[in-house]
């Protein structure tokens, strides 16, 4: 599901900018973007670890939490799925 999402969308920079308690469907269609997140950050944990993820989400610093910006690691994520 995450892979067809995809399509429509060049980045997903405007899903790393949305903060809570505002809804993700604020900045694209709410079913892709919460398809597109939860793919995304299931491969944030998968490939790493849950400690790495709650690092990022507590932080916001993924350079800090995985060595790598959020752009390397979306770059994964988006090759991960054409596998």
């Amino acid at each position: 599901m995450a892979a067809r999402g995809l399509s429509g969308v060049a980045s997903l920079d405007a899903l790393n900018s949305v903060r809570t308690p505002r809804p993700l469907g604020t900045v694209m269609d709410e079913r892709t973007a919460y398809i597109l997140a939860g793919s995304f950050v299931g491969f944030l944990i998968e490939r790493y670890e849950v400690t790495l993820f709650r690092s990022v989400y507590e932080t916001e610093n993924y350079d800090r939490a995985y060595g790598k910006s959020f752009g390397t690691l979306a770059r994964e994520w988006r090759s991960s799925l054409q596998q």
